[in-house]
């Protein structure tokens, strides 16, 4: 029997789809929390503002560092400007395309690709 090997590009791969994963979880946490952060100004739940503040702020903090760029390829310095004009997929198995597959333009806009190659 064959032994299944895992060569130095495919471990590579692994890490990346892992990375741009994380980069996709902190935008739709970000995103979140800015929709979460206006309701709660609204209704004056003060406990919601500062949970919704929190998360914004640790959001930013992990895509301006150095440690997103390691693991993803993406400057997340770049993304911060736009984030909330970022429109990601609803479906998991159209988010599990963009983690895995080289992005494409085809289902997704051209920003995302863009940011998601790391340009």
């Amino acid at each position: 029997m064959a032994q299944a090997r895992i060569t130095a590009e495919g471990y590579c791969d692994c890490w990346k789809a892992l990375g741009r994963a994380v980069v996709i979880r902190a935008i739709l946490d970000y995103q979140k929390a800015t929709r979460e952060l206006r309701k709660a100004k609204r209704e004056n739940k003060r406990q919601k503002i500062e949970s919704c503040q929190a998360t914004i702020a640790e959001c930013k903090e992990f895509l301006q560092s150095k440690y997103c760029r390691a693991i993803s390829g993406v400057n997340g310095k770049r993304i911060l400007p736009i984030i909330m004009k970022i429109k990601l997929p609803e479906d998991y198995r159209d988010r599990e395309k963009l983690i895995f597959d080289t992005p494409r333009s085809i289902d997704y806009k051209s920003i995302i690709t863009d940011i998601m190659k790391g340009v």
